[in-house]
């Protein structure tokens, strides 16, 4: 429909080289044979990007995703592994240590440096002392003991009474045992004072009775001892033997006690206190009488020995106060020793 016309068209044959191919031959046209296309059939050609640099495109963006994706779980790997090792993460100061020991000749240092994934780095340091010191000791003292036994001069402690409210020689802890009054010093009347009256057998309740008729009172008796005490009825007695060589008496509610201990061939009171218990104090104390027997009391007065002449045995009765700094019970302890008597013998 379109182009040249085909009646003007030549019909010549096309030209060959000497190889024999056809040769292009240009062919003029006249004026009468070029037709233009009606505008409303023009298509413009495309305006788009090449098919090359599309491609360049596509593959520019393909790599940013890749490699941005590849940062990003870098990075957060990179975080999840620091959380995980930050409560390990060893911050030294110093990656060489001063060793300070007291005695000290060489000291080795060995440093070992390790390098962690989340970036913390681990000094640890390794020492080894050697310590090549020879101890010579070359100690001269020669001690001297120049203690002699003999006579001592300390002066003993006598524990104080507890409180005695009206000063009658019976502390109010006393006074419920013999039943007086502790607010009253002579409860009887009778013009002497409650104390006295206990600690010579006497009761402070009763201007005409004695402790042993009493029902305050209660009086205990070793057959196998040979020996018979007055002691408060509300306390308990402990033989610690068999034999009861050695009893105890305890009131209730305190660790303070009365022991009577038997002691066997002992011989004269004197001789066995010079020379077992006194280091020479018994020249220097007071042998004193008591109702038939010989006795001895301590200096602290915690302590008396009662003995008699071809007895051949020694009594000792003690006062145990638990280390208290006052006792309770210092005149009934009087009272036992005055009450102390033989049993079958006169005294």
């Amino acid at each position: 429909m379109f182009g040249l016309n085909k009646k003007n068209k030549s019909a010549e044959a096309p030209k060959k080289d000497d190889k024999n191919k056809p040769v292009a031959q240009l062919v003029e046209l006249s004026d009468a044979e070029i037709h233009t296309m009606p505008d409303r059939f023009y298509v413009a050609p495309p305006q788009g990007l090449s098919r090359r640099v599309k491609i360049i495109i596509v593959v520019v963006i393909f790599v940013i995703i890749i490699g941005g994706g590849a940062v990003f779980f870098a990075v957060d790997w990179s975080d999840k592994f620091s959380q995980q090792q930050a409560p390990t993460t060893n911050t030294n100061q110093s990656a060489n240590n001063t060793n300070l020991n007291l005695v000290v000749v060489n000291n080795t240092n060995t440093n070992q440096v390790n390098s962690n994934l989340g970036g913390n780095t681990n000094v640890n340091n390794g020492n080894s002392n050697v310590n090549t010191n020879t101890n010579v000791n070359t100690n001269t003292d020669v001690n001297t003991n120049t203690n002699t036994n003999g006579a001592t001069t300390e002066t003993p402690v006598i524990p104080l009474a507890s409180l005695d409210s009206d000063k009658d020689g019976l502390t109010d802890v006393e006074e419920g045992l013999y039943k007086s009054d502790a607010n009253k010093p002579d409860t009887d009347s009778d013009t002497y004072l409650d104390g006295n009256e206990v600690a010579n057998g006497y009761d402070p309740a009763d201007a005409k009775g004695r402790l042993e008729a009493s029902d305050a009172m209660k009086v205990y008796s070793s057959v196998l001892q040979n020996y018979k005490v007055l002691y408060p009825a509300s306390w308990n007695i402990r033989a610690i033997d068999t034999e009861g060589e050695q009893v105890i008496f305890q009131p209730n509610g305190t660790k303070e006690y009365m022991e009577i201990l038997v002691i066997k061939n002992a011989g004269s009171l004197k001789d066995w206190y010079d020379k077992l218990v006194g280091q020479g104090l018994a020249s220097q104390a007071n042998i004193s009488e008591l109702h038939g027997w010989q006795v001895i009391y301590s200096p602290d007065g915690l302590n008396a020995y009662l003995g008699q002449e071809d007895l051949g045995q020694i009594y000792n009765l003690n006062y145990n106060t638990a280390g208290l700094s006052e006792v309770n019970f210092q005149t009934t302890f009087k009272m036992m020793i005055n009450s102390f008597s033989l049993l079958g013998k006169a005294q």
